[in-house]
C-alpha cells in the first residue's frame, strides 16, 4: 500500500471514513481556545469544508491558547516594517487566522470564513447548509439560538462547554473544572432538553437587558490551551468517529481527576423540540434568523 497524507487513518477506520470525511460541510460556531482546536483537528482529519462564523478580532488574552494566532516579533528590520512582517495577529479577525491555519495543514482552501456573529442572515444561510454544526461559544443565548437552528434544520449539533473554578478569595487556587461535549441529534434531546439552557439561566446572563442582548462583554473567565484541547479532542471524536456507538447525550469531563463519563438522557420534547423540529426556513427566517 502506497503512502499517502491519511495513511494511518485508513489503516484504521477505512477508505469510506476518508471519503465521508472528505465529503463532510461541518459548521464552526465560535473560533477561540475551544473553536480553533476544533478546526485544526477537524482539518487534519481530512473533512472537506469548514464553514466559520465569529466577529470577533485577536486580543493579546487570546495567545496562550487560539491554535495558529502569533504574537508580533520582539525585533523587526526596516524590511519588516517595509512589507509589513512580524506583526503578528493581534487585532486580525479570528476567522481569517483560522483560514489561513487551515490552508498550512490540508494545503488547500477548506475553510468558508464568516466575520459575522451568528445569528445573522449570512452565518445562518451558510450554517442550515451543514451536516454537523460545532458550537463552541461562552453565551447561553447563541447556544439556545444554534438549539433553535439545528431543530430547525434537523442538523445534529454539537455543544462544547469548559469552566475553570476559582477558589474563592484565593489566588491560583481552582474548586472544580467541569468540561463537556453535548450532542443534539434531530431526534434526540436537545439542549433545553437536557438543562443546559432554561429560560432563568439566559434572564441572568442579561442582568434584566432585553431578549437577545449580547452587549457588555463580562469578566473574562480563566482559560487554559490543554483543557480547551481536551473539550475539542471530545468533540472531534463525536464529529468525526463516534457514530452511533456513542451516548446519545456525549460527555462530560472532570478536569481535576482526567475522568470522562457517558451522559444518557431521555427525550422529553421540550416546546424547542416539540413545535420547532424540521420547520426550516418557515419558522426561523421568519423569526428574525435571516
Amino acid at each position: 500500500m502506497s503512502r499517502t497524507r491519511h495513511d494511518r487513518l485508513v489503516r484504521g477506520f477505512g477508505r469510506k471514513a476518508l471519503a465521508r470525511l472528505r465529503a463532510a460541510r461541518v459548521g464552526i460556531v465560535g473560533s477561540g481556545g475551544g473553536g480553533s482546536h476544533v478546526i485544526q483537528q477537524l482539518t487534519y482529519l481530512g473533512v472537506g469544508t469548514l464553514v466559520v462564523a465569529d466577529g470577533d478580532r485577536i486580543e493579546v488574552s487570546n495567545l496562550n491558547r487560539l491554535i495558529g494566532a502569533t504574537p508580533p516579533r520582539r525585533r523587526r528590520s526596516l524590511l519588516d516594517h517595509a512589507f509589513g512582517r512580524g506583526r503578528g495577529d493581534v487585532g486580525r479577525l479570528k476567522v481569517d487566522v483560522m483560514r489561513r491555519l487551515a490552508f498550512q495543514i490540508a494545503g488547500c482552501d477548506t475553510v468558508v470564513a464568516l466575520a459575522e456573529h451568528f445569528p445573522s442572515k449570512a452565518t445562518v444561510q451558510a450554517l442550515r447548509t451543514c451536516d454537523v454544526i460545532v458550537a463552541c461559544v461562552d453565551r447561553l443565548q447563541v447556544r439556545d439560538d444554534l438549539n433553535r437552528l439545528c431543530k430547525r434544520y434537523l442538523i445534529p449539533l454539537i455543544d462544547i462547554g469548559l469552566e475553570i473554578v476559582p477558589a474563592e478569595g484565593e489566588v491560583g487556587g481552582v474548586t472544580a473544572i467541569p468540561g463537556r461535549a453535548t450532542k443534539v441529534q434531530p431526534d434526540g434531546p436537545c439542549l433545553r432538553c437536557q438543562g443546559i439552557i432554561d429560560d432563568d439561566k439566559l434572564a441572568r446572563e442579561r442582568g434584566g437587558r432585553p431578549l437577545g442582548y449580547t452587549g457588555d462583554a463580562r469578566v473574562p473567565d480563566p482559560a487554559v490551551v490543554t483543557l480547551n484541547g481536551s473539550i475539542a479532542s471530545l468533540a472531534a471524536i463525536v464529529t468525526g468517529f463516534a457514530g452511533d456507538s456513542s451516548p446519545n447525550c456525549g460527555w462530560l469531563l472532570d478536569g481535576m481527576t482526567g475522568i470522562v463519563e457517558h451522559v444518557t438522557k431521555p427525550f422529553r420534547g421540550c416546546p424547542t423540540c416539540l413545535p420547532e423540529r424540521g420547520q426550516g426556513d418557515s419558522v426561523f427566517l421568519d423569526a428574525g434568523g435571516g
